[in-house]
């Protein structure tokens, strides 16, 4: 999965992203905000949480949320059956799981090829990914992991 130039840091007009699927959609994470990446496991549930809060899960002894991120995206829900992934991030100073159909790839593109998410109508999507990236054949959405919560759960 990893590939040689991603090894190093990127140069400053390039980025790293690690590539995912959610729903059967491509989608991209910065690796900036990765701390790695996991087998799915259970989670305890959290009464009253938000729906695409799948619940906690304790890491080495730090618990965190677990965000279902196709739920969070507005897509259907992630089918634990078929053994997803849960990208461990870091937003805001705050480590966040976040549940993936699959983790595909880790690749490196210039800053350049990052293009603003095309007007659709839909705020909400272009808020939470507002940049796409070709590569290998895929467009993909590049998710602002630093918008996925909420910012009282954020900042907390």
């Amino acid at each position: 999965m990893r590939n040689a130039r991603a090894e190093s840091s990127p140069p400053p007009d390039a980025v790293d992203l690690l590539a995912i699927r959610v729903a059967g959609q491509d989608f991209c994470i910065d690796v900036q905000f990765v701390r790695e990446v996991r087998a799915w496991t259970h989670v305890t549930r959290v009464p009253n949480a938000r729906p695409y809060v799948r619940g906690v899960l304790n890491m080495r002894g730090t618990v965190l949320p677990v965000i279902d991120l196709a739920a969070r995206l507005g897509l259907a829900d992630v089918d634990l059956k078929a053994k997803p992934a849960i990208v461990i991030a870091r937003v805001e100073g705050r480590l966040v799981g976040l549940l993936v159909e699959r983790v595909s790839d880790l690749f490196q593109v210039p800053r350049s090829e990052l293009k603003n998410t095309p007007e659709t109508g839909c705020d909400f999507i272009a808020d939470l990914a507002p940049r796409i990236v070709t590569h290998a054949n895929m467009v993909a959405g590049v998710v602002a992991v630093e918008r996925l919560l909420p910012r009282q759960e954020v900042s907390s």
